[in-house]
């Protein structure tokens, strides 16, 4: 599962793109940079795309990814990883609203909030989830610990980052 994360880690770090702009605003007033945000949403297009792109890449040539990296003269390696891949990744085109809603609260200085969100994926889902998941659902817990955590922290990124946005309007 590791091999798995680093290889989709290296793929999709074209997602987060927006804190980028974010670090050269971070001197100004909260609400300007909220503003920035709201006025430049059609920046996450692009890394959205791709990563869709990259999904469907793997959906379709799963099996020849695994190949790659020795799972071809075993057909039940290949199977299981390649099942394993496609659940792995089936949530990855939405973890950079945890990052982007994570930078941006680190950008603002709220601290609180962004050492949350930046914890609330890998350290508060994912490892409980591994740890439990398996114990009910074998291997195919292992495989849904990380797009249950994914999905977890990307809902509450976006109800964190909209209240935000929204106190921060009125």
């Amino acid at each position: 599962m590791q091999s798995i994360n680093y290889r989709m880690g290296f793929l999709f770090q074209r997602g987060n793109v927006i804190p980028n702009p974010a670090k050269k605003l971070s001197f100004l007033w909260v609400a300007e940079c909220a503003g920035y945000f709201l006025q430049h949403l059609d920046h996450v297009h692009t890394p959205l795309l791709f990563c869709i792109f990259m999904f469907l890449f793997i959906e379709i040539f799963g099996s020849y990814i695994i190949s790659a990296f020795g799972g071809s003269t075993d057909p039940k390696f290949l199977e299981t990883a390649t099942f394993g891949m496609r659940i792995f990744c089936c949530m990855v085109s939405i973890v950079g609203v945890q990052m982007i809603g994570a930078n941006f609260f680190q950008y603002i200085g709220n601290a609180r909030k962004a050492i949350f969100l930046s914890l609330l994926r890998q350290l508060i889902l994912l490892v409980p989830l591994v740890y439990i998941l398996p114990k009910f659902l074998g291997l195919l817990g292992v495989w849904l610990a990380t797009p249950i955590a994914d999905f977890i922290s990307f809902y509450s990124s976006y109800i964190v980052f909209m209240d935000s946005i929204q106190k921060i309007q009125a």
